[in-house]
């Protein structure tokens, strides 16, 4: 990674602190003697502020150290990054065991890397996932990490506008995009229950008709109010079809509701397990539609008939949907990152795209 920049993931605050410093002063200084940005976890920055500070007051940590311009908040949790190296599926990101501590040593950094792979497996191409990596890392570390590239001289006039790089393509970075089971997993959940049995259709349309038929005859007095055996006749068929539609609807409706009623603390805590699991994971949105298909699909009614009966509900949709998820996991490919010549070239390509927009 470049000697400006460097990242330190530890599962608490003062661990992060501790990882940046050496007998009170900082571990990590350029070849000027200046601090060297650390980036810590999303989930634990201010808890690292807060002990950097307290050390600075107990006289722990010289005074002239500002934790604020050391310190860099990642983009992702401790737990996200932990997970996402236990796969080892990002050549050089490790997880040390003797402390639980995660480092990575490239140019990126850790938040730049893992953007980069959570495009590469969202689909992008190399080139796309390096230029959101790179806008990521900007976010992160600001102009220093532009600088630690030493790019051309021609773009030193610019470095102070290259933080506002993330304002081009922000919306395009890694957001985690939670995906649920929708109501329509009760539409085939009654399809399955009712519309199997098309004699039931036919015995409630026809109980139906016999309620319209009665309808008209009590109405019309037996047809001696319409004086026209025609019209009693017209009228009398046209109400019983209309009752038999009607009441197949009713039941269908009122089968739908039920339906839902009864088993939608179910779907909820399906939903609930899916955001746990898309959170933890950094899943992307392909990766999420993939997991709600497989589980939807088949005889979902069997199987929340089958978790509906189960002592601990939570356990067997948790086994469901770990299933599904590890599979998904282990279909990601491996990621090779980007080397520094192939950093330098995006970056500068983005620069310049920068430089054309404010000059336009």
């Amino acid at each position: 990674m470049s000697k400006l920049l460097k990242s330190k993931y530890n599962n608490s605050g003062d661990r992060c602190v501790d990882a940046c410093l050496s007998y009170g002063e900082l571990r990590y200084l350029d070849h000027e003697g200046q601090p060297i940005n650390i980036e810590v976890p999303e989930d634990k920055y201010e808890e690292a502020i807060i002990d950097f500070t307290e050390r600075k007051k107990e006289g722990l940590v010289s005074s002239s150290i500002d934790p604020i311009k050391v310190l860099k908040k990642g983009s992702f949790t401790y737990n996200q990054v932990k997970n996402i190296a236990n796969l080892n599926k990002i050549k050089g990101l490790r997880v040390f065991e003797i402390d639980g501590s995660i480092e990575l040593e490239h140019t990126l950094g850790l938040s730049g890397s893992i953007e980069y792979a959570l495009a590469i497996w969202n689909g992008d191409s190399k080139e796309v996932a390096l230029e959101k990596a790179i806008i990521r890392a900007i976010k992160i570390h600001g102009v220093n990490f532009v600088k630690s590239l030493k790019l051309d001289e021609k773009y030193e006039s610019i470095y102070d506008k290259v933080a506002k790089l993330g304002s081009i393509a922000e919306n395009q970075l890694y957001t985690i995009k939670y995906c649920k089971i929708q109501d329509e997993i009760y539409s085939n959940i009654v399809d399955m229950r009712i519309n199997l049995k098309r004699g039931s259709d036919i015995a409630i349309g026809s109980i139906g008709s016999l309620i319209g038929f009665i309808l008209v005859q009590l109405f019309t007095n037996f047809g001696k109010l319409l004086n026209n055996i025609f019209i009693h006749v017209g009228i009398s068929i046209f109400i019983m079809i209309l009752f038999y539609i009607l009441s197949i609807k009713l039941v269908k409706a009122i089968s739908y509701n039920y339906i839902k009623n009864t088993n939608g603390s179910i779907i909820d805590m399906f939903n609930d397990e899916l955001e746990y699991y898309s959170y933890n994971n950094l899943l992307t949105e392909d990766e999420n539609n993939i997991i709600v298909e497989n589980i939807t699909k088949g005889e979902i009614s069997k199987l929340i008939i089958e978790i509906k009966g189960s002592v601990n509900k939570k356990i067997s949709i948790n086994k469901v949907i770990s299933k599904e998820t590890e599979f998904i996991l282990e279909s990601r490919r491996n990621i090779f990152l980007p080397n520094d010549n192939e950093i330098k070239e995006i970056t500068e390509s983005l620069i310049k795209k920068y430089f054309n927009k404010v000059n336009v």
